[in-house]
């Protein structure tokens, strides 16, 4: 790492505990909020199971099956207390957990502002970083146009497809979607049958085909009225979006090991 990027890097990882530390409040919360879903899950499970006695107590009543009416009305009036608290309990814990989510989500805006700032941190540069969502990759394009076109024509076109392609992709008024039911889940899928999509199989191949259909899927899921691309933290390795805690641990990981270099050449 040069020491353009040392300093970079350093500044980040000085950004990332800044941050860290004006959001503990809520990354504390967020440590809390699987358990909170749990208990919020056990809670709606207990409600049910209340409304199923009281159900059931209201039917005594009203076929007078027990001797001591007084008796099925406390009983009646008990649990009816303890579905109001629980309830209760349950819009508590909804409340934190709407709350920790957007703090969470205004914490990860501010780490990706301050990830963009460096080069190798953006598109697959390191391990963990910075992905574009709904960005084409240049890359198959330039091993399709290498078969079709000379050396030195080869470079150009893939340049000029892969730009084209980008813009098509911003286009709202193309929806290569469809929608389809999986496991009783309404979802949108590219639709294959699309006219684009099968001509550009059939003249570029497979792999630039996925790469375009990968960024129609990004962007549907991330700004599908915009159609513009979003940037999102990502474990390049694993092929999936970033947790915070693990970004913030590799960001410290490289700053350290930089700091470690730069002591051992001073």
């Amino acid at each position: 790492m040069d020491h353009k990027k040392s300093e970079d890097v350093m500044k980040i990882a000085e950004d990332v505990m800044k941050l860290a530390e004006d959001h503990k409040a809520a990354l504390a919360k967020i440590l809390q909020l699987e358990k909170q879903i749990d208990q919020k899950q056990q809670l709606e499970l207990e409600i049910e199971q209340l409304k199923g006695t009281l159900s059931a107590i209201k039917h005594l009543v009203e076929e007078d099956d027990l001797d001591h009416p007084e008796r099925v009305g406390g009983l009646k009036r008990k649990h009816e207390d303890e579905m109001e608290y629980l309830e209760n309990l349950n819009e508590v814990l909804f409340n934190k957990e709407r709350e920790s989510n957007n703090e969470l989500q205004a914490a990860r805006k501010e780490l990706i502002k301050g990830l963009l700032g460096i080069d190798g941190f953006v598109s697959g540069g390191t391990t963990i970083g910075i992905k574009r969502m709904g960005d084409l990759d240049e890359k198959p394009f330039r091993v399709a146009c290498k078969k079709r076109y000379s050396a030195d024509e080869a470079d150009t076109k893939a340049a000029v497809l892969c730009s084209g392609w980008q813009e098509e992709i911003k286009q709202p008024s193309w929806q290569p979607y469809k929608t389809v039911d999986v496991d009783g889940v309404k979802r949108e899928v590219i639709d294959q049958n699309d006219v684009k999509l099968r001509n550009l199989r059939i003249e570029l191949g497979v792999d630039v085909y996925n790469v375009v259909t990968n960024a129609l899927m990004e962007i549907n899921e991330y700004n599908p009225s915009g159609r513009i691309v979003v940037p999102e933290l990502w474990n390049f390795k694993h092929g999936r979006k970033a947790a915070m805690a693990e970004v913030i641990k590799y960001v410290f990981r490289q700053w350290k090991s930089d700091k470690d270099m730069t002591r051992a050449v001073i």
